[in-house]
């Protein structure tokens, strides 16, 4: 899996501190710098020193949105800040994720796998497609998960069961949250419960699909969208 680096700025040592232990527990990540405040992260980022930046906003002499204004190329960048109001002119400057402190790691992890699929992209193609990953919290471990041996993925109370073709995870998180890390042109969701992997996806039938021989409902108001999309793939 390639890596990426990271930077840290943020005034206040606990922040710096949560940033750090997060990225620590996404193996493609490496961290190449902690800065307290903007203006000493400068020469390092005009020079290209890294591929994103976890940014507070609210910082002495220059905060985090004149920071990334007065930079000619900014790499991408993740506003981490305890104001909400921020946020619209975050985006406005093309901000990848915007994280309202405190956050917890899915949270922090939907974030950086925005700015991952984004690197991804910029990234020219090979001839040979390299195996590509997602981190699932499961309990107290962290799973590499690879994306093309995900079959479908079912909504289960407050939790998701991501099934593979060899097994079968369980994680604590929304449905929506597993859907924001995967390639929208591979993935489909059918139902409120269900979102399938278009490889594995045998036939539709009725109102039902049959994905890796497993029947799975299919709702009435996205079956039409489902042809859909499969007959633009």
């Amino acid at each position: 899996m390639q890596k990426y680096t990271y930077m840290i700025i943020d005034d206040e040592p606990l922040a710096r501190e949560v940033i750090r232990h997060h990225a620590q527990n996404i193996e493609w990540l490496e961290c190449v710098g902690e800065f307290g405040a903007a203006a000493p992260a400068l020469t390092s980022i005009q020079s290209g020193g890294c591929d994103m930046v976890f940014l507070d906003i609210t910082m002495p002499k220059i905060n985090g949105l004149e920071f990334i204004k007065s930079l000619a190329h900014p790499p991408l960048f993740i506003f981490t800040t305890a104001y909400r109001e921020y946020a619209v002119e975050a985006f406005e400057l093309s901000a990848v994720d915007y994280l309202v402190k405190p956050f917890s790691f899915d949270r922090f992890l939907q974030a950086a796998m925005k700015a991952y699929q984004l690197l991804q992209a910029r990234t020219p193609v090979s001839p040979r497609r390299e195996k590509e990953f997602i981190l699932i919290k499961s309990d107290t471990r962290f799973i590499n998960v690879e994306i093309d041996s995900i079959v479908y993925i079912e909504a289960y109370r407050e939790y998701v069961k991501i099934h593979t073709t060899d097994s079968t995870i369980l994680s604590l998180t929304s449905m929506k949250n597993i859907a924001d890390m995967l390639p929208a042109e591979m993935f489909f969701r059918i139902h409120r419960s269900y979102l399938i992997s278009i490889q594995y996806l045998d036939m539709i039938q009725g109102y039902e699909a049959i994905v890796a021989g497993t029947t799975l409902p299919v709702s009435r108001d996205t079956r039409d969208e489902l042809i859909e999309f499969l007959q633009k793939r």
